[in-house]
């Protein structure tokens, strides 16, 4: 993978999902991921989405139910939470978490492109479904108060300009998209600074001048 192949799906991706490099370099794995912290520095929730093998149940000869490969794979959804002792520096799971697999989604091939275009199913509803109670009721309180902040916040060139970026690049439309995606980006990021330059990376494939 080279790293305009990694940026290009970094673009491709909604929701603040991305390419996961360290699955990629430690387990060969290419898949998209993000984390979503409910607790500063000591709860996390991590979600991976992968391609997986379709299974299906038929009937053989026996009148028995078997489960059967299909060829085709379809799109998985796999969330975790991870918490971490004050004082450690090791991040712990437990348990299998859960999965969420998008059975009308099916592809031929494991398609970075058609994953990607998944990212846009994984909704805040569905985040919670798969939580916990007590964690989802935290994600849902920290996204509440990440959109009350973002939409404090307005969004003008001379703000661009004053974080590193060309502020009279972006058309009038694109300053609504920047608006729109940074309320994204702020929702899993640890600062306003961070989400912006999430957003201004993935739409414009741009950097902050220092």
């Amino acid at each position: 993978m080279t790293q305009k192949q990694v940026d290009a799906i970094n673009a491709a991706c909604r929701n603040g999902f991305s390419f996961d490099r360290y699955d990629f370099a430690v387990l060969g794995e290419k898949r998209l991921s993000k984390t979503i912290s409910l607790v500063e520095g000591s709860k996390e929730v991590k979600l991976s989405l992968s391609w997986r093998n379709e299974v299906v149940k038929v009937e053989n000869e026996h009148g028995c139910m078997v489960p059967t490969y299909t060829g085709n794979v379809v799109p998985q959804l796999h969330c975790s939470i991870w918490d971490k002792t004050p004082g450690e520096s090791c991040w712990h799971s437990y348990g299998l978490g859960k999965y969420h697999v998008f059975t009308d989604k099916t592809s031929p091939k494991r398609l970075m492109n058609r994953l990607c275009e998944i990212t846009e199913l994984v909704t805040d509803n569905l985040v919670c479904e798969m939580l916990p109670d007590k964690e989802c009721a935290e994600f849902r309180q920290k996204a509440e108060r990440k959109v009350n902040e973002v939409n404090g916040v307005v969004i003008s060139r001379a703000l661009l300009n004053e974080y590193g970026y060309d502020g009279n690049m972006p058309t009038d439309e694109q300053m609504q998209m920047i608006a729109d995606e940074l309320l994204e980006y702020w929702g899993v990021s640890g600062c306003f600074k961070d989400a912006l330059d999430s957003t201004m990376s993935n739409i414009f494939g741009v950097e902050a001048e220092e």
